[in-house]
């Protein structure tokens, strides 16, 4: 199955939802209207069969949808599972008793299958330089979008632009050192233009963007993500979630 956004797919289905109950609003008055004119169930039938064919049509798409995306939510959460395994491998597996890891090991059904390269957050070599930035001046990244009042207290320090160009930058490169996503991503996502990778280089080359973020020291703040690099994967399989407890909390539960 090729890959689709789970947003889209919830959006599908809400849309064919609403499709089939117009549809089936359709067909009502179809057979209220064929009961006024006194006709037999024949009549009826046969007047409703077209909408009923198209009817089961977008039921078959509703229910192909929700498969799909029953599918991707399982595959989500697997990796969710796999992550947070991998964390506490790390950290506590290696001291464990040769016991404690053979009871856990013995909880873990997984079958992984690597289909693609491990992703970097670089382009041609070179390090993203809006987390680089962020990496070496320590500094938070404001949670959301900037407000109006919040877009007042930096627009002074910025070029005014034209058609919101200049803000819709500002904000697309809160977002890139919030998400760590590509630019191409961030451009698709936020509304910005490409010149928002122009504005960060030309910004930081001469302290603008540390003056924005001055300004902005009171605005809510989120570190600088540590980024899940993983390749593309087929994960079969299950984890046991007993095995994401530690050992006092597992002996607590009674899980073995």
């Amino acid at each position: 199955m090729a890959e689709v956004d789970t947003t889209a797919l919830v959006d599908r289905i809400a849309a064919l939802d609403h499709q089939i109950e117009g549809m089936n609003a359709s067909i009502t008055a179809v057979i209220i209207a064929s009961a006024k004119q006194s006709k037999s169930a024949d009549a009826i039938e046969t007047a409703t069969a077209v909408l009923n064919d198209e009817l089961q049509q977008l039921q078959n798409l509703r229910d192909e949808a929700a498969e799909w995306l029953a599918e991707m939510e399982e595959s989500e959460r697997q990796a969710r599972d796999l992550i947070a395994l991998a964390s506490m491998a790390k950290e506590s597996f290696p001291g464990m008793a040769p016991e404690q890891q053979a009871a856990i090991l013995s909880m873990m059904e997984l079958k992984v299958t690597i289909t693609g390269p491990v992703p970097d957050d670089r382009r041609g070599g070179v390090p993203c330089t809006v987390r680089a930035w962020y990496a070496a001046a320590g500094l938070g990244i404001p949670a959301a979008a900037l407000s109006d009042e919040e877009w007042a207290k930096v627009a002074p320090l910025l070029p005014k632009g034209r058609r919101g160009t200049v803000r819709r930058s500002v904000d697309a490169i809160f977002y890139k050192a919030r998400t760590g996503k590509s630019w191409p991503v961030v451009i698709k996502e936020t509304g910005a233009t490409i010149q928002a990778s122009k504005h960060f280089n030309t910004w930081t080359s001469d302290d603008t963007w540390g003056r924005v973020c001055a300004a902005l020291a009171d605005v809510e703040q989120v570190s600088l993500p540590d980024l899940q690099l993983l390749p593309s994967m087929v994960i079969q399989g299950r984890v046991d979630p007993s095995v994401m407890l530690n050992a006092e909390e597992r002996s607590r539960t009674g899980c073995r």
